[in-house]
């Protein structure tokens, strides 16, 4: 007992060459554009951050150690505005902003004295209108008031901008910290050329991505073009159509397949033209052994 059973072939595609090569490239692209861009970033920043610690930290120290400590310690925030000693410290930050050239600005460089272990007090600025007010310790100040050590922060950001700030101490006659200096820079042009920065490798990483996602899909149709027309050419011949041919593009590895696939065609078109050449001599030879019976009972029919 025998059984026979169809086959049929799937010819549907479920996630094409072409797209596998779109995402495999473009993936590739992005990660070395955003590596390079990320790496160059860091660099720059790392630079202009170093630059602008340094000169914040110079200034910090120059202001700290024109303050004298015995006189600060007796300011007490809003209440000490208009009294020789606080007089005496804004001399200080006036002879500062004397060197205009610097690039710091007068809101932006004030002192502060310890309110409790997380609190500060604006005690000395030269906009004056802030005086009194209590402001957060951050973690960078606590070596300056703990320690005595310079100090100073990374780029950070709030709502008014974008920042760096040194701290310096403010010593008294027994080397005890009795205040700090700060000094920020804010939105300065080293920051804002970060910033420039961040968006043009932004950019050119989208730009990047568009031409490698182009070229990747251009890539692909040439890639997988060959590719189809062989999977076409053997669908075809599963159907017996063999006077198919491929045309050769390439002469890789594609190329190869196509000549293989239509040598293998040329091959199968022979033994096919041999297969049918047998068959009608067979036909023929069936034939003449038919005729040959005829002949013979002719002839014994004639003798009898």
């Amino acid at each position: 007992m025998s059984s026979t059973s169809k086959h049929s072939f799937d010819s549907s595609i479920r996630f094409r060459l072409s797209s596998k090569i779109i995402l495999l490239l473009g993936g590739l692209v992005t990660l070395i554009v955003l590596s390079v861009g990320s790496w160059l970033y860091q660099k720059d920043k790392q630079r202009v951050l170093e630059n602008l610690q340094n000169q914040l930290q110079l200034a910090a120290n120059t202001i700290s150690l024109s303050i004298d400590g015995d006189i600060y310690k007796k300011l007490k925030g809003k209440e000490s505005v208009g009294s020789k000693e606080y007089a005496e410290v804004i001399s200080v930050l006036e002879r500062f902003m004397v060197n205009s050239y610097l690039g710091f600005e007068r809101n932006n460089i004030y002192t502060f004295r310890v309110i409790d272990d997380t609190t500060l007090q604006f005690t000395a600025m030269l906009e004056q209108q802030y005086v009194g007010n209590t402001y957060a310790i951050r973690d960078e100040m606590r070596p300056t008031l703990e320690n005595g050590q310079p100090s100073y922060t990374d780029i950070y950001m709030d709502e008014n901008g974008t920042w760096v700030s040194s701290y310096a101490p403010i010593l008294d006659s027994q080397n005890e910290v009795v205040g700090l200096v700060e000094v920020d820079f804010q939105n300065n042009v080293y920051l804002l050329s970060l910033q420039q920065e961040q968006r043009e490798i932004f950019m050119f990483m989208v730009i990047a991505l568009l031409i490698s996602l182009v070229l990747s899909l251009l890539f692909a149709r040439y890639l997988s073009r060959p590719i189809t027309e062989v999977s076409k050419g053997a669908l075809e011949i599963s159907k017996g159509n063999f006077e198919i041919e491929i045309p050769v593009r390439t002469s890789d590895e594609i190329g190869r397949l196509t000549r293989a696939f239509n040598y293998m065609v040329q091959e199968n078109q022979e033994k096919e033209y041999i297969r049918n050449k047998k068959k009608e001599i067979s036909a023929a030879n069936r034939k003449l052994d038919e005729l040959n019976r005829s002949l013979v009972e002719a002839n014994r029919l004639k003798s009898e």
